[in-house]
């Protein structure tokens, strides 16, 4: 916001606006700070009428609303004019050192609920001067405030475990069952080139739907992609192979921006990434890649990467699911790259492993379950691609195979041959109609199961029509 502060600017007349509106009326006037607020100490005259009404509704008993109406506000503090305000978003956005209360009061709002004051004002303070006439004001604004709650006995929650026991709060649902948790901090990291990005669009591909992926329920869901890593062309590439890899027709609920204005280094970053989310229904976010959105923070130093990992955490809240792909660093392909307050404050760490086709993708942190490692194969075919699973271990000992329907349909209709040759082009056409999968997928997946020697065939030559049959375990042997 290109505004100019004003002449006159009483800090302690704005914390106790701010502090009636996101902590409550009734409890900002038991503070000694606000008892000393006049209404002639605000700069601006709708400052001073909202002031007048907030004082009198709330001597009166009752509770502020940041939404509530200039009518509403005139008839409970029975006051002839509240300067024209039509409700207190528009005092949020008129004062100095806040931005954006019309978008942003609901989601502060929240976070004040949740008693997480120190973040509501620092994002609403993101448009704060830095000219040197308002430097520290956010700062003091945010102090005095937190200063406002301890004064009103408000302090920080402590529950009886009878309390946390009756609250119906329901668990988060998983986005990818198992791997990817709801209203959680994923990080996602491997080394460059290892199909990271490909990997999350294939996953987007499946969640936008919510249909399973590598063999995983999903929860449906839309995503928004935030790419400062790749340019538009790249991407746009990316998503016309995923989309055939699909056999998608109509494009699916993922939403993809190439730009942000702040960075984790502040925690406006917070609110603009849950507002992105917010505008297309977003339950998912996926960062890439993650150095891109760091700014001025030193990714070695552990104060500064613990307050990016609080920050993401934050997102995750607000939006359901956040996933930020990362990069391991050179000869060391097990550890995300930077400062371990990074790993340690995310809620899930993968790391990303490929071995030629094979893609691993293995949990070595999962606050709300045990760990999960997921095999899959990357399918590459005539400009297309898309992911099919191998295996998913759970923990440290249960391996669950898990049955490519590709692969599965392709065994069927060998298994319905009962033993004999089967042509390879009619296996392809009945594969074909039964999963809706590209042609040239199937046959990818075809040449996949007899490298793997589950089926056998006799050579024609390249390009021809061959017959296939199954391997049975004698013949297995002989090879």
């Amino acid at each position: 916001m290109d505004r100019q502060p004003p002449d006159l600017y009483n800090l302690e007349a704005e914390a106790s606006l701010l502090g009636a509106v996101l902590i409550g009326g009734r409890q900002v006037l038991q503070s000694p700070t606000v008892k000393a607020v006049q209404p002639s100490d605000f700069w601006d005259h709708k400052h001073r009428d909202v002031w007048s009404a907030i004082l009198k509704v709330a001597s009166a008993g009752l509770e502020v609303d940041e939404l509530m109406t200039a009518d509403e506000l005139q008839k409970r503090g029975q006051l002839e004019d509240v300067g024209g305000m039509t409700h207190l978003v528009e005092m949020i956005n008129a004062c100095p050192s806040v931005m954006s209360g019309e978008h942003y009061a609901s989601l502060v709002r929240s976070w004040s609920e949740r008693r997480e004051v120190r973040q509501a004002i620092s994002v609403l303070g993101g448009a704060v001067y830095k000219d040197g006439t308002f430097d520290g004001v956010l700062g003091d604004t945010i102090d005095k405030l937190i200063a406002v709650r301890r004064e009103a006995g408000t302090g920080w929650p402590t529950y009886t475990l009878a309390e946390l026991l009756a609250d119906e709060t329901p668990v988060p649902e998983d986005i990818v069952a198992g791997l990817i948790p709801g209203r959680s901090a994923t990080l996602l990291s491997g080394p460059g080139g290892d199909g990271k990005s490909y990997a999350m669009l294939d996953m987007a591909m499946c969640v936008s739907r919510g249909l399973p992926w590598l063999g995983l329920d999903t929860q449906l869901t839309p995503v928004l992609i935030v790419d400062l890593e790749n340019r538009l062309i790249r991407v746009c590439e990316r998503v016309q192979k995923a989309m055939r890899g699909h056999s998608l027709n109509n494009p699916p609920l993922i939403h993809v921006t190439f730009g942000l204005h702040s960075r984790l280094d502040s925690d406006e970053s917070i609110l603009e990434i849950a507002y992105l989310a917010e505008r297309c229904n977003a339950g998912l976010v996926v960062l890439d890649s993650l150095v891109d959105f760091l700014g001025e923070v030193d990714e070695n130093s552990n104060a500064e990467m613990g307050r990016v990992a609080e920050r993401l955490r934050a997102v995750a809240e607000e939006v359901g699911g956040l996933i930020a792909i990362h990069h391991t660093p050179k000869g060391n392909a097990q550890t995300p790259r930077g400062a371990t307050a990074l790993r340690n404050g995310v809620d899930v760490n993968i790391i990303v492993s490929r071995d030629g086709d094979n893609l691993t993708l293995k949990q070595d942190k999962n606050r709300t379950g045990p760990e999960k490692k997921v095999v899959a194969r990357m399918n590459w075919g005539d400009g297309l691609f898309n992911l099919s699973p191998i295996c998913v271990a759970i923990g440290r000992t249960e391996i669950a195979q898990v049955a490519d329907k590709d692969e599965e349909a392709i065994l069927n209709v060998v298994d319905e041959g009962g033993g004999e040759w089967v042509w390879s082009n009619e296996i392809v056409q009945q594969t074909i109609e039964a999963t809706g999968h590209a042609r040239s997928t199937i046959h990818r997946k075809l040449e996949h199961l007899i490298a793997d020697h589950v089926l056998e065939k006799e050579d024609r030559g390249k390009g021809k029509r061959y017959p296939v049959r199954r391997v049975t375990p004698q013949e297995d042997a002989d090879d």
